[in-house]
């Protein structure tokens, strides 16, 4: 009987033994994807604080170029009316009708 219990213990052991490899090895491969995913999140973090800066730097220039478009269209007005008054005397003056 003490034969018995010891080849049963033994193979219970064993048995345990060999899970316990199993879940180490197990362990060692999801430390190892977890590094990986570290990394990755790092590379990740820097693209997107790249992606925000060129984000930023393209509504900078939009923002400036918009500007520049509003300056032009109020011109533009200025001048049709220049223009406009200019006809005005054109034709008060010397008769010539410009439209």
């Amino acid at each position: 009987m003490n034969e018995e219990l010891i080849k049963y213990l033994d193979e219970k052991f064993q048995i345990a033994s060999k899970e316990r490899e199993e879940f180490n090895t197990r362990l060692e491969n999801i430390e190892v994807k977890t590094a990986s995913l570290e990394v990755d999140m790092k590379e990740v973090r820097a693209d997107i604080k790249e992606t925000k800066d060129i984000i930023n730097q393209l509504f900078n220039r939009i923002d400036r170029f918009l500007a520049i478009l509003e300056k032009l269209d109020q011109e533009f007005t200025i001048m049709k009316e220049d223009i406009r008054r200019m006809k005005k005397v054109i034709k008060e003056k010397l008769g010539v009708d410009l439209s």
